[in-house]
């Protein structure tokens, strides 16, 4: 399921860069505005993308040391990690690549946080050939995705300190 969404999104990212306007959006989204960062002071961009960067770390960090534990003897900690990196580093640069450029292409400030992707990113889908169709796949895959990270040993690895404190105290 996840080779699929990963494909949806690769796919979704072409269809994103084909449309009208959309490369002012690749501009916004890729090109960085020297103008904005000299407003902003470069040790407060530093800052929030040093944030940015210990946040990610510290969920991967906490993954690994959870999760660490069950890989088997014949894969390595290291590789797991940079298939990790390049699936995130690929989800996260074609997640931009499908909504920034739509957003530009469709007159919608691509500057709304969180809700682009369930109140503006609906609305990008209606305008598409096909849109409804685009929309079902994306937000199933999205569903199942999210589905598939709630399973049993996954929630077991993600409460691991919480079961150990209570194994150790009560057994």
């Amino acid at each position: 399921m996840m080779v699929c969404l990963l494909l949806l999104i690769a796919v979704l990212a072409i269809h994103s860069l084909t449309l009208k306007g959309a490369m002012k959006g690749v501009r916004f989204y890729l090109v960085p505005n020297v103008d904005n960062i000299k407003d902003a002071g470069i040790v407060n961009v530093v800052f929030e993308a040093m944030k940015q960067a210990f946040f990610t770390l510290s969920i991967g960090i906490g993954a690994m040391a959870i999760f660490g534990s069950y890989i088997d003897k014949d894969r390595s900690l290291s590789g797991e990690s940079v298939s990790i990196i390049a699936i995130d580093t690929f989800v996260a640069l074609m997640a931009g690549l499908i909504i920034i450029p739509a957003c530009f292409a469709y007159n919608i400030e691509p500057g709304q946080g969180p809700s682009l992707i369930f109140i503006k990113l609906p609305t990008v889908f209606n305008q598409m050939a096909l849109g409804k169709l685009w929309s079902i796949l994306f937000f199933v895959f999205m569903s199942f995705a999210a589905m598939l990270s709630l399973e049993k040993e996954k929630i077991i690895g993600s409460n691991q300190n919480i079961i150990n404190l209570l194994y150790r105290l009560f057994i």
